[in-house]
């Protein structure tokens, strides 16, 4: 997903949340009783909160910094990891 989109997706479900929880509020200030409006604004501002940590998790879990630096390289013969430093093969011996 791209950043903007992430963003985005995070903006709108960060209003949700905001909206609901005060659209909860007004519902239960002015009827002071829980009623049909303010069970659903609780609900909804709920499973916003809900898609809001999870897609922050998927984002967060695949996200990867393109200025990071790889800790090691792979021999192109075997296939093996070495350190970025060698200059053969830790396992097959072939020259990088």
């Amino acid at each position: 997903m791209k950043k903007k989109t992430y963003k985005i997706i995070q903006y709108v479900l960060m209003g949700l949340i905001v909206a609901n929880f005060i659209g909860f509020g007004v519902e239960l200030a002015v009827s002071g009783v829980m009623n049909t409006w303010a069970s659903l604004c609780l609900s909804i501002g709920i499973i916003s909160i809900f898609l809001f940590v999870i897609l922050s998790l998927m984002y967060g879990a695949v996200k990867v910094d393109p200025k990071e630096k790889p800790s090691c390289k792979n021999c192109k013969t075997c296939g093996t990891p070495n350190d970025l430093d060698a200059l053969y093969c830790k396992h097959c011996g072939k020259k990088f």
